[in-house]
């Protein structure tokens, strides 16, 4: 099978920009996927009695899923507000990071246009906003993540959280088994336990209303729940 392509003019490679291709295919099979029939048999090869108990099973492992959602989605709210009501404000070298971080990212963006064959003056046009105010939104996510890492800090020292070798060891184990798992250094690795750890704790002190507790409690060392 043949397939006509004309790539774009914009493209990333300008050597190939506006020129017309033709990729060859083959088709080595065609198939349709069938489901099987939902019934008690299948609901034993799942390991369930029945298709009753299937469902129960299915039912419970959704409600746990949203509730795990839930949970990460209130840490996080908890850490951002955490963030947000720090004292003082950030330093020079702060506001250049989060420069520095939202040029590199909105950078990266540009470069993924141009390989997708789109030009970034030509997506800022289409989106109606001109890259100032694209760079202005990587800020705010620049520096709601570094008031983020900023009350991870100043909670953990304040209620006395750090992160032991074996929790390090935990992680790295975890890291290991994930799909895809990049290389990440130590640092890293410390740094998002220790997130992880600031979170939970935020949440278990949370007030009913939502409120993240006021840092400078008494000093423990909780361990990863």
């Amino acid at each position: 099978m043949e397939l006509p392509y004309t790539y774009p003019a914009g493209f990333l490679l300008p050597e190939l920009a506006g020129k017309n291709a033709v990729f060859q295919s083959e088709i080595h099979a065609v198939s349709r996927k069938t489901l099987p029939a939902a019934d008690d048999a299948f609901a034993r090869a799942q390991g369930c009695a029945d298709m009753a108990a299937l469902r129960e099973k299915l039912r419970m492992a959704l409600t746990e899923k949203r509730a795990r959602l839930a949970a990460e989605s209130a840490k996080t709210a908890l850490l951002e507000k955490a963030g947000e009501n720090l004292e003082g404000t950030l330093t020079d070298a702060q506001r250049a990071e989060i420069e520095r971080q939202a040029e590199q990212s909105l950078a990266g963006q540009e470069a993924a246009l141009r390989a997708a064959g789109e030009t970034p003056e030509a997506f800022y046009a289409r989106t109606g906003h001109a890259r100032a105010w694209h760079k202005a939104r990587a800020e705010a996510a620049a520096e709601k993540q570094m008031r983020a890492r900023l009350a991870v800090e100043a909670v953990a020292r304040a209620e006395d959280i750090t992160v032991s070798e074996e929790e390090m060891r935990a992680e790295q184990k975890r890291i290991g088994a994930a799909p895809r798992a990049r290389q990440t250094d130590e640092s890293a690795l410390r740094q998002a336990v220790l997130t992880r750890k600031v979170k939970n704790f935020l949440l278990a002190h949370a007030s009913i209303s939502g409120a993240a507790p006021a840092a400078g409690g008494q000093g423990r060392n909780i361990s990863e729940g």
